[in-house]
């Protein structure tokens, strides 16, 4: 697991297929059905899988990381 992964970010197959270079892209993006199935994950864009909350909370448990929630500090209100 990469240490700057962020919770929801997602991967493309592609990306998939190159680190894991003992699958074909078929088998990924079938696995990857089978996950969206079962609610671990979410295919956007018929090329992108993006973990679910589920999906993070099997991450983290696998893992025994959890990837940092992306947030960002609220703009300032504008001048009138």
């Amino acid at each position: 697991m990469k240490p700057n992964r962020r919770q929801g970010y997602g991967l493309a197959f592609q990306t998939l297929v190159a680190d894991l270079d003992s699958f074909r892209l078929g088998e990924i993006i079938l696995a990857c059905e089978q996950l969206e199935q079962r609610n671990l994950v979410e295919i956007k864009h018929k090329i992108f899988v993006h973990p679910t909350q589920l999906g993070e909370r099997l991450i983290g448990i696998i893992t025994g990381q959890s990837a940092p929630v992306v947030q960002v500090p609220e703009l300032p209100a504008l001048p009138t």
